[in-house]
Order: C-alpha cells, then structure tokens, then sequence
C-alpha cells in the first residue's frame, strides 16, 4: 500500500511470506591461511521467510521533512526448525532532510538502528550486536548536470558489524574484529549527467 500527498509527504507499507524449495544459502567451510573467509553454496530443501517493511516522508514545512523506515523478517528452515542466517534482524531509520526550495543545495541527518542478530541456526556463531550510527550528508548542484555530494559516516565511532558480514564466524574467533565496519569516515564524490 503506498500514498502520497500534495505537499510531497508519502507512505508504504508491504507484507511478504514466501515458500521456498531448495533455498540458495552460504555456510562457512572455514578460513585461508590468511585468514579470508571460505564458503560454499547449499540448498535448504524447505524455507519460509516473511516480514513486513514501513517507510514514509513527513514535509512539514516547505524544504524540511522528516524521514523514517523500519524492516522486519524472520526466515525458518522447515525441516529443521533452525533459523536462516542470512535474513537480517529489524533494522529502523530516521532522518531529517533540509532541501532549497531552489534545490540547488540540501542535506540529511539520518540516524540507523539494527537489533541484535540473535537468531542464528548454531549458538557457536557471532552474533552481530545491537547498533546506532548517525551519519551527515549534503550536496550541491554545481549545474544541472553536476552534482557534488559529500558526507560524514558514523560520526559516533561506533564499533559495529552488519549481521551479513559475520555469518557463520565462530563468536570465540579472535579475527571477529576484522568484518567491522568502518569508523567515522568522510566522502566526496561527483555525479556527472549527460
């Protein structure tokens, strides 16, 4: 179901459940002698995966609007009951947005929260915690067909890990801190139409 409005305010919202025979999914078979991850494909004979996502925009006043997301799914191995590794916990997000009403220029402040990946199908495996980040962007149309973004991530410095990474890593492995993401970080970059 989605809706928009006259001042550019709009909403979703969807509902999936899907049945799967012979689910493509990745398991871990181990590490290189350096230390890179080694996984093979493998078919699960019967899955189940469903959820729900949400998203909407409020413009509030002309040029601002406030922003926000959120995305649930659970996926099941039927014949074993174990939970899919690679279905990612809820993850809900927040944003304030600022454009020109020339938009020539704008920016966002957005804010993201991901619960703790617990469901995993072997309790010897990592589970990625709990985080928030909050990161800045901006840009400036230069012309109508140049476009300068940049943007601050992570301008807490939060340690975290996205729950895709780390699937199946053993939570005792001391190279867990490797899949990390980054700290805070800075970018530019450009966008050329034509």
């Amino acid at each position: 179901m989605r809706g928009r409005y006259r001042d550019g305010s709009s909403f979703s919202l969807a509902g999936f459940y899907n049945r799967y025979d012979d689910f493509i999914d990745t398991e871990v078979v181990g590490f290189s002698s350096g230390g890179l991850m080694q996984f093979q494909y493998v078919n699960l004979s019967n899955v189940a995966i469903y959820g729900g996502e949400a998203r909407g925009e409020w413009r509030f006043t002309p040029g601002w609007s406030l922003l926000g997301s959120a995305a649930y799914a659970r996926g099941e191995d039927e014949d074993t009951g174990a939970p899919i590794d690679s279905v990612d916990p809820v993850r809900v997000i927040g944003g304030l947005r600022y454009a020109a009403l020339s938009d020539i220029w704008g920016g966002e402040l957005t804010a993201t929260h991901a619960w703790r990946h617990n469901r995993v199908s072997d309790p010897t495996f990592f589970q990625a915690p709990s985080y928030t980040t909050l990161d800045f962007t901006a840009f400036y149309n230069v012309t109508p067909n140049l476009t300068i973004s940049a943007g601050v991530f992570n301008l807490t410095d939060e340690k975290y890990f996205n729950s895709q990474d780390v699937i199946g890593v053993a939570a005792d492995d001391p190279r867990v801190d490797f899949y990390a993401q980054p700290g805070r970080s800075f970018g530019v970059n450009a966008t050329v139409r034509w």
